[in-house]
């Protein structure tokens, strides 16, 4: 039997523990650029390419740790 914990990071080349920082790292920069969206969206004037870089940092990470485009 496939271990949960464990069969997701080693197909992606983590241990568990790297998996959980990598995957809290990587919401906590989602968490925070929705939340400068929606600040966004009422005082378009502040936040106004936040999320966007962002966007771009998290595309490109992926696409260096897993060597391939996404986009």
């Amino acid at each position: 039997m496939k271990n949960p914990f464990t069969h997701h990071p080693k197909n992606t080349g983590e241990t568990y523990i790297g998996h959980l920082f990598e995957a809290i790292y990587c919401g906590l920069i989602m968490i925070f650029s929705g939340s400068v969206c929606i600040i966004h969206a009422f005082l378009p004037f502040i936040f106004t390419s936040t999320a966007s870089r962002n966007l771009v940092y998290l595309l490109k990470r992926f696409e260096r740790r897993f060597g391939k485009k996404f986009l």
